[in-house]
């Protein structure tokens, strides 16, 4: 469950437009929340009704763990409804409205730069982790400990030349950025996917120390 909910999840914040082009995911998220909430009925019942390996935990490991991905599901679900609602407002036709191609452009560009972080100590609230870095040359390709355990988006430039950028429009340098930042996260997506239920533990047990995890 917790590699499922961190796949759709990041599945999801890498494409911005899967909800609108697979409106089926929507039905597959509703039924996961209801696949979810029988199944934690069930392991939390005495004697527990499903057999899981979470039904042998004490009840505080137990407890916690489904509360956790309770969590999960409830914002996958939150978000997908979101956007689902936002692709159907797009769907529905415009009365006495005409957009044009430039006009659909600058709205683009303007969210762009309304939801623009830029990169390292250029962000208001300062590095997302240890290895998010402004000058490329400074950061490690493989990711760090701090940036596997980083709940915040990786900084992922839009490689368009309206799209808001810290580097010079046009210059080797702005290029040279885009492409080392999108080829870096398109080879390490796969390896932080699957450490991403390892290291999801290892916050728990940060914010848990009390619990004897070995029990799980």
């Amino acid at each position: 469950m917790d590699l499922l909910l961190s796949i759709l999840h990041r599945y999801l914040s890498r494409f911005k437009r899967a909800i609108k082009n697979h409106p089926e995911l929507r039905d597959f998220v509703k039924d996961l929340f209801l696949w979810f909430s029988r199944w934690a009925t069930a392991v939390k019942a005495s004697p527990p009704s499903f057999v899981d390996s979470i039904a042998l935990s004490s009840s505080e490991i137990r407890n916690l763990t489904l509360a956790e991905l309770e969590k999960d599901v409830s914002r996958l679900k939150s978000i997908v409804d979101r956007e689902y609602g936002d692709a159907e407002r797009v769907r529905r036709p415009v009365v006495h409205a005409t957009v044009t191609a430039d006009q659909m452009q600058q709205a683009f560009t303007a969210r762009l730069h309304h939801t623009y972080e830029p990169p390292g100590t250029l962000r208001d609230g300062g590095p997302r982790h240890d290895n998010d870095l402004t000058d490329i040359r400074d950061i490690r390709i493989a990711p760090t400990h701090q940036e596997l355990l980083c709940p915040l988006a990786p900084y992922l430039p839009v490689y368009l030349p309206t799209a808001p950028h810290h580097l010079p429009e046009s210059s080797m340098q702005r290029h040279l950025d885009i492409q080392f930042r999108l080829l870096r996260e398109e080879m390490s997506y796969v390896a932080v996917c699957s450490a991403a239920p390892y290291t999801d533990r290892i916050s728990l047990k940060c914010f848990h120390p009390t619990i004897n995890w070995r029990a799980s």
